[in-house]
């Protein structure tokens, strides 16, 4: 289970999430935690839970299909689709 928390007051948005990973149901070491939000261009925030490799290779692939990034709705549609498929 993923703990992504995210707040808007006023005009600022604060986000937080957890850094546990699993492997085979067991929980690894704090050590091996992750970073789970990745600032994004033109101000989205997005967080991910689950497999830390699909999101590293997702945010990669954005990167290639949008390297000078995008409006929201293709941020959305990108991501939507990638969980679809994983």
């Amino acid at each position: 289970m993923a703990l992504i928390v995210a707040r808007i007051k006023h005009r600022r948005i604060a986000i937080t999430s957890d850094t546990l990973l699993t492997e085979h149901d067991s929980p690894l070491p704090f050590q091996k935690g992750t970073i789970k939000s990745c600032m994004l261009p033109g101000g989205i925030c997005l967080s991910f839970s689950n497999s830390p490799d699909l999101a590293a290779r997702d945010f990669k692939d954005f990167h290639a299909t949008f390297p000078n990034g995008t409006n929201f709705s293709n941020v959305i549609s990108f991501f939507k689709s990638s969980s679809i498929n994983t």
